[in-house]
């Protein structure tokens, strides 16, 4: 997208096909294209205006995108090189925030223009699409292997008899003259006789069994379609959509069920947040969000609590749309951002209030406080392996600040050159607030120099000798009667294991509170060390302590597990443990590697069915890879 009908020069798309994501994300036009767009687009005036673009390779990565423009107005001079690339003086970049996937939904934008730079099988949603895997089920493939066996069965006995037949005529034609045919019609005549025996045989084959399962299958997708207990209430188009079977050949597989792998997010939990605790300082506040919003009103002229929010309001992906009623609301794809500029809306210090291309703009010291603005210099978004995001922002006084935010594991660490006493107890706090099954992000900030620049600072150089700044800490509301569900899978013999990109400490805790996990049988932390021992008593014919006792519970880090799975040596020790334990859960586990997960069962548990469910688009691949899926339309999309 090089320009937009908004002044501002955004524009929003949905992304629902290609990510599952159901918000808008926001879309900024080239700036020196936006703000000069006659002299730099208008086809009227500048019919010797040029144009190029240098891209990347089609890439699958849906994240990735780097591409210059090239240009010069009819005003100017044009060189173009022997290799056809144009010269001149200005050259735009473009990255992630110009570009518009093929599959996404233009909304709330007017008009725009774009450039199309990859089409057809170059697109991103159809690198992505990848091969169609047809799933048959264990009664599909037993009915197939009858009917091929039938099919072979009335070959051979249409075949013996032909054979048969073929031997009395030739050993009785001359007292059966006047019956038979002549001998050089033998071959026609058995051709006859074999498809005679054939339709006589045809009966044996199961047609009637096949009809009668289709059609069962055809009625029991009705019931559960028409399922009372299993619809959702889209709030947006005010409709209630019920659940939809996209499979008719996998319905009776739900009563095979032995291995279930499902999401934490959006899956056990409601993935509706409610703000609980925040460490600033190493002073802890925790409660309900009012109470904590009242208890903040004694700190509001401390410069550490300051930044804290500073970081909060600048460093999201979120953006502000005009509702329905007219009124304006943060629409971001992450709970965690919403819930966190909510409650910092509702306090004195700095509030997020609306940015476009070139400028954040922050209240502070309330509604009736001064807007602020900021520049935003360079974004740094959030991956799995960084498991961090950085916003690099000048101020109205000039100065260069990299706010940063993250997962403990990654955050802490970088802090600790600069930590005093007072971050280590935050840093307690956090340990803490995880082991009670909240969700905690911690956050920090580092001063950078003016004259940097911009456009190739290394994320290297500016996630490094951080200073803390403060914690956050929110819960995720578990789904109704989900303990319930739990505890009768168990019941039925059914293992329950839990699949989540979320820190150790809180994986237990949700597996705790939901019944995963018995609070009587203290879980293990597999570790490849523990493997390791296991492997040296297995040698000396020995047993270490969990193996004789007869309920064990894991959780074991997603790397890990990863691990663990590509080593044959390490999977022979893993599989029997994974196998005897009663509930497992794998935490801080990437897309492919519960995809991973899933497959390792699959193909080394032959007679066990698995089922895989969860609402977002990290759960895809998981819920391909087992014999039976389940997708929830949840918050983070279909």
């Amino acid at each position: 997208m090089v320009a937009s009908a908004q002044t501002t020069g955004e524009a929003f798309i949905m992304t629902g096909q290609l990510d599952g994501e159901r918000n808008f994300k926001p879309k900024m036009a080239v700036k020196e294209i936006q703000t000069a767009f006659d002299d730099q687009l208008n086809v009227k005036d500048n019919l010797g205006a040029s144009f190029a673009v240098e891209c990347e390779q089609p890439d699958k990565n849906l994240y990735n995108f780097q591409a210059k423009m090239l240009c010069k107005s009819a005003s100017n001079n044009v060189t173009v090189q022997t290799d056809g690339n144009l010269l001149g003086q200005q050259r735009l970049n473009m990255d992630l925030k110009q570009f518009l996937p093929r599959g996404a939904f233009v909304k709330n934008s007017g008009q725009i223009l774009a450039l199309v730079l990859y089409t057809g099988l170059e697109s991103k949603i159809l690198l992505n699409a990848g091969k169609y895997k047809y799933k048959r089920s264990s009664t599909e493939k037993l009915v197939n292997t009858i009917s091929i066996i039938q099919i072979g069965l009335m070959v051979v006995i249409a075949g013996l008899m032909t054979i048969g037949n073929y031997t009395f005529n030739q050993n009785n034609r001359e007292y059966l003259w006047y019956a038979l045919e002549d001998a050089d019609e033998n071959g026609k005549l058995a051709a006859l006789v074999f498809l005679s025996y054939w339709l006589l045989l045809i009966r044996y084959l199961p047609m009637d069994l096949i009809v009668n399962l289709e059609l069962s299958k055809i009625f029991v997708s009705s019931f559960i379609e028409k399922d009372g207990t299993m619809i959702r209430i889209d709030e947006e188009f005010n409709e209630i959509v019920n659940t939809r079977v996209q499979s008719l050949q996998l319905i009776e597989e739900l009563g095979q069920i032995e291995y279930v792998f499902c999401d934490k997010t959006g899956t056990l939990t409601k993935n509706e947040l409610e703000f609980r605790a925040v460490s600033v300082n190493g002073k802890l506040y925790q409660g309900m969000e009012d109470t904590i919003v009242e208890d903040l009103k004694a700190d509001e002229q401390d410069v550490r609590y300051q930044n804290f929010f500073k970081c909060i309001g600048l460093n999201h992906d979120v953006i502000t749309i005009t509702n329905p009623k007219g009124e304006k609301v943060y629409s971001g794809s992450s709970q965690d951002e919403l819930v966190l500029l909510e409650m910092a809306k509702k306090t004195k210090f700095s509030s997020f209030r609306e940015k476009d291309t070139a400028t954040i703009f922050v209240q502070e010291g309330g509604p009736d406080g001064p807007r602020i603005e900021y520049k935003p210099l360079k974004f740094f978004d959030f991956t799995s392996e960084r498991k961090m995001m950085t916003m690099i922002v000048r101020d109205m006084s000039g100065k260069c600040i990299a706010f940063v935010k993250g997962a403990d594991t990654s955050v802490l660490p970088r802090c600790e050159s600069n930590m005093t006493d007072k971050d280590r107890e935050t840093a307690d706090h956090v340990t803490m607030l995880a082991g009670k099954g909240l969700r905690t992000l911690c956050f920090a900030m580092k001063e950078m120099r003016g004259d940097e620049d911009w456009e190739n600072i290394a994320v290297e150089d500016v996630e490094c000798d951080l200073t803390l700044l403060g914690a956050t800490a929110v819960e995720d509301l578990l789904q109704n009667e989900v303990d319930k569900c739990i505890s009768d899978f168990k019941k039925a013999d059914i293992n329950v294991w839990m699949l989540t990109g979320d820190k150790g400490e809180t994986a237990e805790q949700i597996g705790l509170s939901t019944g995963l996990l018995n609070k009587d049988v203290k879980a293990i932390w597999l570790t490849e060390e523990l493997l390791k021992k296991r492997a040296v008593t297995m040698k000396t014919k020995e047993s270490i302590s969990l193996e004789g006792e007869d309920d064990i519970e894991l959780l074991i880090d997603g790397t890990i597990m990863a691990r663990i799975i590509s080593s044959e040596h390490t999977r022979d020790l893993a599989l029997p443990l994974l196998l005897k334990a009663k509930g497992v859960v794998i935490y801080r586990a990437s897309p492919a590697q519960k995809a991973q997960l899933v497959s390792f069962i699959r193909l080394n548990c032959k007679n066990k069915t698995t089922l895989a469910i969860g609402d977002g688009a990290n759960d895809v691949n998981m819920i391909q890879s087992a014999h039976v899926g389940v997708g929830i339309m949840g918050k983070e999309g279909n």
